[in-house]
């Protein structure tokens, strides 16, 4: 049954009409389906009031006309239903009913008690009088009257039929094919013909092949949801996200099982005009979506051989409801293969515009390459600070190789605002490029409030440091350090009273360098006299140290 046959014609769908011979029909239909307190009869019944009073005041009543499939108000056909079983217009003409007149002033008693007389021929209701027709002409239902025949004729049948009865047209064209399980008569033979074997087309080969695969079935899926949902949308029709919630809930996690997740965002799509539509229901069917299972399944395809591009899965997350960053983030943490966690970065990558802080606070947490591919796509999307990406990035690492990566970003950077906390920590990591590029960031910033840990720096420095942290340790403090800090430096290096100087001994190498770069670095002109004789006092590597001071400052 396709869409277009269940649609009434013209533009009846959108009479008032329609809307209330459709609730009618579908408060009927669930006579037999629901207690009376249910809360969806309920719905149903305050619909049916609504549209109905609503009606009958704008046609200042209703006269609708039965045939065996379809009712008819004004020359359109309202309502449509080709199941016997369901069909309220079967129901009426069956028993004889061939006009439905409910005058403008109808009372709400006499609206519901045509409800209970119509429902009481419905399926699972047990009928406890007379024909449907005789139930309506009672003298309780003044402003509620029906035309009926006694019994079906010839000529009626063949015209609901597609046959007008000899010398008349019917008053509506009938556009329907009548039901497969109809009882027809036995068509005429064709003339006998030669059998003859024709070979198959490529294309009609190929069209075969693509019925046997398993591609098939969601194309087949999809087709049925498209049809369920121009009939729930169809006011004519009494079909409704009730009847159908089910199989939306079945063919759902059958694509979900099979992994066919392209399928599930195009059924997601299919069903979204059911919610703009404020059907009731859609809410429900649609929450069916946004489930863990839903979004656990897009993941496994992510980790799939098979994977589309990082950005197609993207766009299958946004089209399932709700926000789904935390559950992909929850799914990183949980991940122990290093590779798995990095593909599944990638996808983290596509909320760098967006989300980029989240992403920042993540990668401490993140295995080295994990930590890099999130890095990467913050440094394209240029959402933060290239600086904070570096620090996250060597805080996240200590691998050689990602932690020169992170010292490069560090120091390329510009400083930001209140980045010093954030360096600080920084200093003591394990690689070295870290430590000097998080001091060398330190002193650009001249910071004042840097001095105590720039300070810990030079006093934790001994006769193993490496020189390079040394003259690092000195620069940075040498932008920072006030008079109080660079006279302790002075008197480390060379005590000003000669009976210290008596008793004072040198202290490790890393230490007079960091000492006497941060002097240099604080005002060589100023303290060039005492550089210029450790140069010319000191042993090896402080005298080297001090010569490229000089020559630095070109003193």
């Amino acid at each position: 049954m396709t869409p277009q046959e269940r649609r009434p014609r013209g533009d009846g769908s959108q009479d008032p009409a329609a809307r209330a011979v459709g609730s009618l029909a579908r408060l009927v239909r669930s006579l037999g389906l629901y207690d009376l307190r249910n809360q969806a009869m309920v719905r149903f019944i305050e619909q049916y009031r609504r549209d109905m009073l609503a009606a009958l005041a704008h046609h200042r009543g209703l006269e609708i006309e039965v045939h065996p499939f379809e009712l008819v108000h004004e020359g359109r056909v309202v309502y449509v239903e080709r199941e016997r079983e369901r069909s309220l217009a079967f129901r009426l003409f069956r028993d004889g009913a061939r006009r439905l007149i409910i005058d403008q002033d109808a009372t709400w008693r006499e609206l519901i008690l045509l409800v209970e007389i119509v429902g009481i021929s419905a399926p699972g209701v047990v009928a406890t009088d007379s024909d449907l027709v005789t139930r309506l002409s009672r003298d309780d239902l003044p402003s509620i009257k029906v035309e009926a025949v006694d019994g079906i004729v010839q000529a009626e049948t063949m015209t609901a039929m597609g046959s007008a009865a000899p010398g008349a047209e019917p008053a509506v064209p009938v556009h329907m094919v009548v039901p497969a399980e109809w009882d027809l008569p036995i068509p005429p033979l064709l003339e006998p013909v030669r059998l003859v074997h024709r070979g198959l087309t490529r294309d009609r080969v190929e069209a075969l092949l693509d019925e046997a695969e398993d591609a098939m079935l969601p194309r087949v899926g999809l087709r049925l949801v498209e049809e369920v949902v121009a009939a729930i949308l169809d006011p004519a029709d009494p079909f409704d996200v009730s009847d159908a919630a089910h199989v939306f809930a079945e063919l759902r996690d059958f694509l979900l099982s099979e992994g066919y997740m392209r399928a599930v965002t195009r059924m997601l799509e299919l069903l979204m005009p059911l919610q703009a539509a404020g059907v009731d229901g859609a809410d429900d069917v649609l929450a069916g979506f946004a489930g863990p299972e839903v979004l656990d399944a897009l993941l496994q395809l992510a980790l799939s051989p098979r994977s589309p591009p990082m950005a197609e899965i993207r766009g299958m997350l946004d089209a399932l409801p709700g926000e789904h960053l935390d559950h992909v983030v929850r799914a990183v943490r949980s991940q122990d293969d290093a590779i798995r966690q990095r593909v599944l970065c990638d996808l983290l990558g596509t909320w760098a515009g967006s989300h980029g802080t989240a992403l920042l606070e993540l990668m401490p947490e993140l295995a080295p390459g994990a930590a890099e591919r999130i890095a990467v796509a913050l440094l394209r999307r240029g959402a933060v600070a290239p600086l904070r990406v570096g620090i996250a990035l060597a805080r996240a690492t200590v691998d050689a190789e990602r932690s020169e990566l992170a010292a490069r970003i560090i120091s390329e950077s510009e400083p930001v605002a209140d980045i010093g906390p954030e360096l600080e920590v920084l200093v003591d990591h394990d690689h070295p490029a870290v430590r000097r590029a998080a001091l060398e960031t330190l002193g650009r910033l001249g910071a004042p409030a840097s001095l105590p840990v720039l300070r810990g720096a030079y006093e934790r420095l001994d006769a193993a440091a490496a020189l390079g942290d040394a003259e690092a340790v000195g620069r940075a403090l040498g932008r920072v350090a006030d008079a109080e800090l660079a006279h302790e430096l002075e008197e480390r290096l060379r005590p000003r009273s000669w009976w210290r100087r008596l008793f004072h001994v040198p202290p490790p190498a890393p230490v007079e360098i960091a000492a006497v770069t941060a002097l240099a670095t604080l005002d060589l002109r100023q303290h060039g006299r005492l550089v210029r004789w450790l140069a010319n006092s000191r042993p090896e590597p402080v005298r080297s140290a001090c010569q490229a001071l000089l020559r630095e400052e070109g003193a």
